[in-house]
């Protein structure tokens, strides 16, 4: 045990003499690798620099940065490239979608019959004659022109027949023919009720306005005027019939007055004719005396002036049983234009 104590006393006593020199020795290995360090801008011995160490590394940041920057961008790229594709797709789809709208209206446009509002055309409608008795059948007869003086084929045209009291008796539907000519016909009954008989007629024609007119005729005795206005038409101080005519000319408008009733003592026949923009020519009016089953034509002159409005004028005729001024009423009232070229 005194040996183990003596060794161990002994081993210390060495570890102290010699902990100076361990401590030089840590200095001179700390001082060796400080030595051994090449400094910024010396050689090592691999014979690189730490400048290019440091380069390395911040070529490394600038890497990773632009690498970051890049990801952002063709982030920000694909973005935007997605976005306008989107936006191009839906200029695309409107774009598509307008010219289907346009396409579709076009094709509409296209399968409208165009109207033509200042073309226009006249119907008439004219019994075979002002009086019938019961149990007689009534021929209808009628035609259209257009103011171009032609005669528009493939009408339709709706007829109404209305009695004294303002029942329906008969209805029908007919088309014109190549002449623009249409007929209808139909057998009172043996009960018919005296009096006067109205007739109403519309034609529907492509690419017109539709056109109306009515007629009236007379069932047994007839204790009051039934008046008509057979027909409406123009000619000129020739007497040609015309329906288009120039500036300075003087237009004849002819009125074709038919009573099928009692006779009308003082008959007022009117005519008015206005402007292309509505204006009314003064009225002129012609008294005469209309007797049963008579047909009375007159003609009133409307001088044009030469520096006269152009475009389309309509013609306004009524027969009046007198005065309007006087208590009097219209009778029956009818129209149609010309063209002043």
């Amino acid at each position: 045990m005194s040996k183990r104590k003596t060794i161990a006393a002994l081993l210390i006593v060495l570890f102290i003499l010699n902990f100076p020199m361990l401590a030089i020795n840590l200095d001179v290995e700390a001082s060796v690798k400080d030595l051994n360090k090449p400094k910024i801008g010396q050689t090592n011995s691999n014979g690189r620099t730490d400048d290019v160490d440091d380069e390395d590394e911040v070529v490394d940041n600038e890497d990773e940065v632009v690498d970051n920057e890049d990801e952002v961008v063709v982030d920000e790229v694909v973005d935007d490239e997605d976005e306008d594709v989107d936006n191009e797709d839906e200029v695309v789809v409107d774009e598509v979608v307008d010219d289907e709208d346009e396409d579709v209206d076009n094709d509409e446009k296209s399968r409208k019959p165009k109207v033509h509002p200042k073309k226009s055309f006249t119907i008439t409608i004219s019994p075979d004659k002002p009086t019938y008795s019961q149990g007689e059948i009534v021929y209808l007869l009628g035609s259209i022109i257009d103011s171009g003086k032609t005669q528009p084929t493939n009408g339709t045209v709706s007829i109404q027949v209305l009695n004294p009291n303002g029942s329906t008796i008969h209805i029908a539907s007919k088309t014109t023919n190549s002449f623009g000519e249409y007929s209808d016909d139909f057998t009172l009954t043996e009960e018919a009720t005296s009096g006067t008989y109205t007739v109403f007629v519309t034609l529907s024609l492509l690419g017109y306005q539709d056109s109306y007119n009515h007629a009236t005729f007379t069932v047994g005795e007839s204790l009051t005027p039934s008046i008509r206005i057979a027909s409406l038409y123009f000619t000129d101080q020739s007497g040609e019939n015309r329906s288009s005519f120039n500036p300075g000319e003087t237009v004849i408008v002819r009125v074709v007055v038919q009573n099928g009733g009692a006779e009308l003592e003082k008959g007022m026949i009117w005519v008015e004719v206005s402007t292309p923009d509505g204006v009314p020519i003064p009225p002129v009016f012609v008294e005469t005396k209309i007797k049963r089953g008579e047909m009375v034509t007159v003609g009133v002159s409307t001088p044009l002036s030469d520096d006269a409005n152009l475009g389309q004028y309509t013609a306004n005729s009524y027969v009046s049983n007198k005065m309007i001024s006087q208590g009097g009423k219209f009778l029956t009232k009818s129209k149609t234009i010309f063209e002043l070229y």
